[in-house]
């Protein structure tokens, strides 16, 4: 017998209380917890992310509208597997200083946060602290429609300086204290993302003098790097698909769209 499906608005208010029991027993982080935390967090890219530490057969690349990416898949026992999705894209007419100004501006909010996903996923994003303004705690929950079961996490994002470039990190906290105030304390996610915005440095030489002249910046390099492990039932093509769409959805809302010059007849 077939199970029926609940209702948009059942959904709706599933997720609903699932954020008000969230607020309800969340405990704010305190400074030295963000930083232990930011240090834990770089280590895990270090070993996560870097080219010599992931080693993994590369499933698929993929090119189109000016992106360039690859899948990664690590094989891990058993059934446990690691996916890790690298997408970057060259933006020659933007500065890097105001793409990340931009996309903070828009992620490090709940709304904003929620408009990175699929307009017809029924998915609830809380704010639940902010830190800072480079650092904010968020929560999120959807509805996969596919197994019927919800998928959440605590998400720390952070904005952080390092030499020329700017990094946007986003980290499922491993909150355990939250993990058992759900009903279904299976559904949490794991993954680190992490968003770069490097200037595209120009040197200059003043041939008159032949003399270097201050560096110029005429673009921003970025990059996305990404990793989740799999723990409930989503085929992780599903996932690498779903990150690309998310950063070309962050792309409309980040870079400016082309100006329309009105001729004279």
């Amino acid at each position: 017998m077939a199970v029926t499906a609940p209702s948009p608005e059942t959904i709706g208010r599933i997720l609903e209380a699932e954020a008000e029991t969230m607020v309800r027993n969340f405990v704010p982080f305190t400074e030295d917890d963000i930083s232990a935390t930011m240090e834990e967090t770089h280590k895990c890219i270090e070993s996560n992310l870097s080219d010599e530490a992931f080693i993994g057969e590369i499933v698929s690349r993929f090119q189109g509208l000016g992106w360039l990416g690859q899948r990664i898949l690590q094989s891990k026992s058993g059934s446990d597997a690691t996916l890790r999705v690298e997408v970057s894209k060259t933006f020659l007419k933007d500065s890097s200083r105001g793409l990340v100004d931009r996309a903070w501006a828009i992620i490090s909010t709940a709304e904003g946060y929620r408009k990175l996903f699929c307009p017809h996923l029924q998915i609830k994003v809380t704010m639940l602290q902010r830190v800072n303004d480079d650092c904010v705690v968020i929560h999120r929950v959807l509805f996969n429609a596919k197994t019927g079961d919800l998928s959440r996490s605590v998400d720390m994002l952070c904005r952080v300086q390092r030499l020329d470039d700017t990094i946007i990190i986003s980290r499922a906290l491993p909150v355990d204290k939250l993990r058992h105030v759900v009903k279904d304390p299976a559904g949490w996610c794991s993954s680190i993302n992490v968003l770069s915005f490097a200037p595209i440095i120009q040197a200059r030489s003043n041939f008159a003098t032949s003399l270097e002249e201050p560096a110029k910046r005429v673009g921003c390099d970025f990059t996305y790097r990404g990793f989740v492990r799999r723990q409930i039932e989503m085929p992780l093509r599903v996932w690498a698909l779903e990150i690309i769409l998310m950063m070309m959805r962050l792309e409309t809302m980040i870079v400016a769209p082309p100006v329309l010059i009105k001729m004279k007849k």
